[in-house]
């Protein structure tokens, strides 16, 4: 085997410095390349993320838009916070237009399980009158512009002419 020249083995050993520069170089880059993805990678999630949570927001904001005329009728079925007072003179008032003397005896505002927007308002109340005017009150009530239920019905005859109806209603009322 012939010995190898001074001049070729610094060409070798130049060739190889080479190579591990150009191996070094490549693996430098290579590194770079690989922080800037997950860099890319990252903030492509970020944005992903945030149209997602833009296109949520969005539909919610439609719903609310859409359903905004069903919730305003929705809230005409609750009392007031303020109006225990004005639906209890709505009852008497129908009472007066139906022919009857409405008296309310109780009233009792008692949580409503599940909710804490809402609680309900139990009345008790009689009405009195002729046969006709207390079945007419007791049908009127059912049309009641209230999310309402009649409970307790009672009808009994107060004397020779007049009629007495006792009855339970238990109301919806936004929660103060």
């Amino acid at each position: 085997m012939a010995a190898i020249s001074g001049k070729s083995k610094r060409y070798l050993l130049l060739t190889l410095i080479l190579n591990i520069g150009a191996v070094a170089v490549l693996a430098f880059l290579f590194y770079e390349v690989k922080v800037a993805n997950e860099r890319i990678s990252g903030l492509s999630n970020d944005i992903e993320l945030r149209s997602k949570q833009e296109g949520a927001l969005r539909s919610v904001k439609n719903i609310v838009a859409e359903t905004a005329t069903v919730r305003q009728e929705l809230e005409t079925y609750f009392v007031e916070k303020e109006g225990v007072v004005a639906f209890l003179e709505l009852l008497e008032s129908i009472g007066r237009g139906a022919g009857t003397a409405v008296t309310i005896q109780k009233v009792e505002e008692l949580p409503l399980e599940g909710s804490d927007a809402l609680e309900e308002l139990h009345i008790k109340l009689d009405a009195t009158g002729s046969w006709e005017a207390v079945v007419h009150f007791l049908g009127l009530l059912e049309y009641l512009p209230y999310e309402a239920r009649i409970g307790q019905t009672v009808i009994s005859r107060k004397d020779a002419k007049l009629w007495r109806l006792d009855a339970t209603i238990r109301a919806l009322k936004i929660h103060s």
